[in-house]
């Protein structure tokens, strides 16, 4: 709806163009409002049909089970919460495995579409899972109503299957004949005439039963079909869901009174109805959102531009020297680039990955003359579903795009702020490596993990020849005793009057090699333990950002809350 020329949003108190406080709110119609005759087709073919149109407020994804013998099935789901048009909660499992599924968000406005009441029965993956997943309800027809149309998700729950064909025709058949000429002991001819009668009328009835049974589960479809389609034109504006939230925009500014987010072109804020003729004049000290002592340089209530600075404030690149030091292999040497990003999720892609893989495996027995004696065949099915996908941040210096496995996905949404860092190792041989080290939701305080630094990239050669001085001791051991070395030294040493006995295994070539490369080991740990040591020290300016971050977190906190 609108009060002058400017629409009003469900959350307005006031006008923007006039300032005046605003009586009416938004009006939001159901389905059957809009399109009173919608289900009647429908609810001749079932009669319990019903459609329910809602906002997502919650979503969880979750997986159900099917575990057999032969096969180990994992499936799935979103179990959501929707706020219906009355009002009430509605919390009910839909497919995660389609590609409009598992991109399903909160503030979603969907309907779902029942002719009759769905239950999942398969189990829950875990038993933890019951103090989150309260009931097995389930939707297969879902309509998303989007600013731009409508998308359509389809289940198969209700697809009409190819109609069989006549099995009972050929045991009624054989019953006849089997029947009439041992028990009745009629002629040939008659038992012929007999089974051709039987086989007729038999085929003619499950025929005929089997077509009108398929006929009507034809018709069913085709009246959800057309259900389903006219669900779908319904738009968003007509729900009343149009102007439920505000589109917010870069160059959005702060209102002078309130520090509400309003429009650049207000007038008037919608929250206090106060004019902001001076929207872009700095805010008074008490009441600006910017408290810590790098936000008072900025002199703009610009929210593009509080945001840039707030994502300057925790961003950083820098480059260090990168030195790798071995012993008895190639050192690494190059440049370290570390890198701190303080970004916005803007945009969120999400794609789900299954996989269904069926395994033989035969099993052959032979008796004791070696003959084969028996052979079995055993097939095992396994499936297993995930959620994968990428989502890009904005950054004062432009856009990042990152892939995120399930639990980070799931757990991320638009408008969530990031902390990230990484660091690319360089070296001068040409090798590269990229290594996160640390991805930090701020905006719901979750830590999300990340690989550490592999140091086995630049140390994998040492290990093995240390390896190898191990294994030449070892041989070398040997030698010397199969020489008959060891009875020599002990003849030499007894013509020289016994003069080494304190010190006769260190005469030994072999143990000599054995402490060289005892001696050789502990020197290379602690030139890695050093090398792994500087390069955790010369990632201590992203670690200052990180405590500054941590620091004035509430307050970052805040600010970003009255900014979204």
């Amino acid at each position: 709806m609108q009060h002058c020329t400017k629409p009003i949003f469900a959350s307005d108190k006031f006008c923007e163009d006039c300032g005046k406080e605003v009586a009416v709110k938004n009006q939001r119609s159901t389905v059957e409002e809009i399109s009173p005759d919608i289900l009647t087709e429908l609810k001749v073919r079932y009669p319990r049909s019903s459609i329910v149109t809602g906002m997502i407020t919650n979503l969880y994804l979750y997986k159900r089970k099917y575990v057999t013998k032969e096969s180990h099935l994992i499936f799935s789901f979103w179990y959501l919460t929707l706020v219906t048009n009355q009002g009430e909660n509605l919390e009910i499992s839909v497919d995660a495995e389609t590609t409009l599924g598992a991109n399903l968000n909160k503030g979603d406005v969907i309907s779902l579409l029942q002719p009759t009441l769905l239950s999942l029965n398969h189990k829950l993956e875990s038993k933890a899972l019951k103090t989150i997943i309260n009931n097995n309800d389930y939707a297969a027809y879902i309509v998303i109503h989007a600013q731009d149309k409508q998308y359509k998700i389809k289940g198969n729950d209700y697809d009409v299957s190819r109609q069989s064909k006549p099995i009972y025709t050929f045991f009624v058949t054989c019953f006849v004949a089997l029947f009439s000429f041992i028990t009745l002991n009629y002629s040939i001819d008659t038992v012929i005439n007999l089974t051709i009668a039987a086989m007729v009328i038999t085929f003619i009835i499950e025929w005929t039963i089997k077509n009108n049974k398929y006929k009507k589960h034809l018709l069913d479809y085709e009246a959800l079909s057309k259900t389903f389609d006219a669900l779908s034109q319904i738009s968003i504006s007509e729900l009343g869901y149009e102007n439920l939230q505000r589109v917010k925009q870069d160059d959005d500014v702060i209102c002078v009174s309130c520090q509400q987010r309003i429009s650049i072109d207000s007038d008037y804020c919608f929250c206090c109805g106060i004019a902001q003729k001076n929207a872009i004049t700095p805010p008074n000290d008490d009441v600006s959102l910017l408290t810590t002592p790098q936000d008072k340089a900025i002199t703009a209530t610009s929210i593009a531009e509080i945001e840039k600075s707030i994502k300057a404030t925790y961003s950083s690149l820098y480059q260090t020297p990168f030195i790798f030091n071995n012993l008895v292999s190639k050192s690494f040497t190059g440049t370290m680039n570390f890198e701190s990003i303080l970004g916005k999720v803007v945009s969120k892609n999400t794609s789900a990955s299954t996989s269904d893989v069926t395994t033989t495996s035969t099993t052959t027995a032979y008796n004791s003359s070696g003959y084969k004696a028996d052979s079995s065949e055993s097939r095992h099915r396994l499936r297993q579903s995930d959620l994968q996908g990428q989502i890009v941040l904005s950054t004062a210096d432009g856009f990042l795009t990152l892939s995120l496995p399930e639990k980070q996905m799931i757990a991320t949404d638009v408008g969530d702020w990031f902390l990230y860092q990484d660091c690319m190792i360089d070296t001068d041989c040409g090798k590269q490596n990229r290594f996160q080290t640390l991805f930090y939701n701020v905006t719901k305080k979750l830590h999300y993990d990340v690989p550490s630094i592999q140091i086995s990239e630049f140390n994998a050669k040492e290990g093995g020849m240390i390896g190898l001085m191990y294994t030449l001791a070892f041989f070398s051991c040997l030698g010397f005793y199969a020489a008959g070395t060891y009875p020599l030294l002990e003849f030499i040493n007894g013509k020289l009057g016994a003069p080494l006995n304190d010190f006769f295994l260190f005469i030994s070539p072999s143990i000599m090699l054995i402490f060289m490369t005892v001696i050789a080991e502990i020197k290379s740990r602690s030139l890695v333990l050093k090398s792994c040591s500087a390069i955790d020290n010369a990632g201590e300016k992203n670690k200052q950002i990180r405590i500054d971050l941590f620091e004035d977190e509430a307050e970052l906190r805040r600010k970003l809350l009255k900014l979204s």
